[in-house]
């Protein structure tokens, strides 16, 4: 419940109502769903600013043991799972952000795979891509700066491991990950538009004019 209510804070009054309205949905079996495809050519890397985040802080790249131990951060058992099985694969990589010794913030790359919520789509990338993915906020520390942050933070991983694009996946209503990320100067190429009833599923692609 307090998650579902933190999630309404986040995407806002209307937003968060047509997130509501589609979750009800999503119980009887009807789904549908728009995402942005948003990509950003690497050239130079960004020089990060720790006063953007307004609390201080240490960025640690993350083990299956962080997320296990986390205090502060409850996962799932199936987001435990999927966590190792990335790991697991040397192609992800996790980071988090600790502020006062506490997991506040943990987000990813993949090197390799194409992956969004619908597994449908999931696939592989082009060899010069790079995937931003999976990042959690703490509600207590949203509003810091540290989403805007680590949107570059993490651009600048995949040019370290020589990847000459970035790719991320946003959802329509989500308009804060959506500002971090333009910030960082990634442009929508096309919208996923999802649809599911029941067992059939179909993802189209739409392109962004």
């Amino acid at each position: 419940m307090l998650k579902g209510i933190n999630e309404f804070k986040q995407y806002g009054t209307k937003n968060g109502l047509i997130r509501l309205f589609k979750l009800i949905f999503r119980k009887i079996g009807i789904e549908y769903e728009v995402y942005l495809y948003c990509s950003k050519v690497i050239d130079d890397n960004f020089d990060l600013d720790s006063n953007q985040i307004k609390r201080p802080f240490v960025v640690k790249e993350l083990s299956y043991d962080d997320f296990k131990t986390a205090s502060n951060i409850k996962f799932s058992e199936n987001k435990l799972e999927l966590f190792q099985k990335r790991l697991q694969k040397k192609t992800y990589h996790s980071y988090g952000v600790y502020i006062d010794g506490v997991l506040a913030y943990t987000t990813w790359i993949s090197l390799q795979e194409f992956e969004m919520s619908k597994n449908i789509a999931n696939g592989l990338l082009a060899k010069n891509e790079g995937l931003i993915i999976d990042s959690y906020c703490h509600h207590e520390y949203r509003g810091l700066g540290i989403h805007s942050y680590m949107s570059k933070f993490r651009i600048n991983e995949l040019k370290k491991y020589g990847k000459k694009k970035s790719v991320a996946i946003m959802l329509k209503e989500n308009l804060p990950t959506q500002k971090a990320h333009f910030k960082a100067g990634y442009e929508i190429e096309k919208y996923l538009h999802y649809f599911r009833i029941f067992k059939f599923e179909k993802i189209k692609a739409k392109k962004f004019k």
